[in-house]
């Protein structure tokens, strides 16, 4: 993995139950920003291995029940020694899968993030105007 999806996987996501300061929020919402910048090439990327995957999975398994078709064995047999022979690329494709969905699951928690940001950051801009002006 590059260090280009190292940043968008590894940053941090929790607010937490401390408030923060405008300039933290300011900071914050810079950092997810940045990491859902690369969330449409990183998902593209692992969509397309993803793709590759099952290519590769179909492309042996036709390949491999051929194969065993020629010598003379039944469609069922034929059907699961294809199967068998073709675990390690049905592994490789569930992998691609998963981790497709990952990168989707981690853009969608940023830009939950992000609006979650924006809100604290709109509800200090709301306070803010209103600081030290008491009632006299």
């Amino acid at each position: 993995m590059s260090s280009e999806s190292d940043s968008f996987f590894n940053g941090k996501v929790i607010l937490g139950d401390v408030p923060l300061t405008p300039e933290e929020i300011e900071k914050r919402i810079r950092e997810v920003v940045e990491r859902l910048e690369k969330a449409p090439l990183i998902i593209k990327r692992r969509h397309e291995a993803a793709r590759e995957a099952e290519r590769n999975l179909r492309s042996e398994y036709a390949r491999a029940f051929f194969e065993h078709r020629s010598k003379g064995m039944s469609l069922k047999e034929c059907e699961l020694q294809a199967r068998l022979d073709t675990d390690p690329a049905r592994e490789e494709r569930d992998i691609a899968e998963v981790s497709l969905t990952y990168a989707r699951d981690i853009a969608r928690q940023l830009e939950q993030h992000l609006r979650a940001l924006q809100t604290q950051s709109a509800s200090l801009r709301a306070a803010f105007p209103m600081a030290g002006r008491g009632f006299s």
